[in-house]
């Protein structure tokens, strides 16, 4: 799936050339772009294995968070945030070349062992850095963190700050 409507819209000729390097595998390799989100997560939810193979550098890396919590094997470029969201639990290829990412996706494939290893460990790490319990627990550290060590009050330790401040 293209997810970023926008790129699919301004790169029509990118959409179409995909499209028709997926025809010859008869329906196993779809193309699809401005799809509703429930049709995306239950087509992730199918996944074995999901490409984000982003050229610039990606902020967070929602689309690879998502493939991995879904339990697929992910194939990424590694750039920007995908790099911390997928951590080693990704293959990572270089967007540009397109013999390295048919190799990957091949071996992937090909060994189903290493893709169930990839989805699992994959589904581990969103557990345990992304869950919604996980992050609320890690702020409540925080916070508890910071009053304990007597950061809960606003201090002026610099007097050449003290302008700065509001009065």
């Amino acid at each position: 799936m293209v997810s970023d409507p926008a790129a699919a819209d301004l790169e029509p000729e990118t959409v179409n050339a995909l499209r028709a390097a997926a025809e010859p595998f008869g329906g196993r390799i779809r193309v699809d772009a401005n799809v509703p989100y429930a049709e995306v997560k239950a087509a992730w939810e199918r996944a074995e294995v999901g490409m984000v193979l982003t050229t610039g550098p990606e902020p967070f890396g929602r689309t690879a968070l998502e493939a991995m919590a879904s339990g697929a094997a992910v194939i990424t470029s590694g750039r920007g945030g995908l790099a911390e969201i997928c951590g080693s639990c990704a293959v990572t290829v270089e967007p540009s070349d397109v013999g390295g990412i048919a190799a990957a996706l091949g071996q992937l494939l090909d060994a189903p062992d290493r893709r169930a290893e990839l989805a699992r460990a994959g589904r581990k790490r969103v557990e345990a850095l992304f869950d919604i319990r996980a992050i609320s627990r890690q702020m409540d550290e925080f916070i508890a963190a910071c009053l304990g060590e007597g950061r809960g009050q606003a201090k002026v330790s610099d007097p050449s700050h003290e302008a700065a401040l509001p009065l």
